[in-house]
């Protein structure tokens, strides 16, 4: 059984077509709720953020993470490498 409309008809009914706008309108406004809440938590290193980039126009990853902090989850490995290639290349370019 597909899902898609064939001919403008709905492999649904009204009903269920109202049920599945009101779980999208639900998760929507929970995502928008969590989001504002994260942003007013966050607000100052956000502020901080912006003013760097005032600042520099520009900034690089390890610049971010200088401003803002460690991510609250684990980086990938790629990633990793990248931040130590750049202070790898900072370290060289000091000396």
């Amino acid at each position: 059984m597909s899902y898609q409309e064939s001919e403008g008809v709905k492999a649904y009914s009204e009903h269920t077509a109202q049920r599945i706008d009101e779980e999208v309108k639900r998760i929507v406004d929970n995502c928008y709720k969590e989001v504002e809440q994260l942003l007013e938590e966050k607000k100052e290193l956000i502020e901080a953020l912006a003013e760097r980039l005032l600042d520099k126009e520009s900034i690089n990853l390890p610049e971010i993470i200088e401003v803002i902090g460690d991510r609250p989850f684990e980086m990938k490995e790629s990633i990793r490498n990248y931040l130590n290639e750049m202070k790898e290349r900072e370290a060289d370019a000091a000396a």
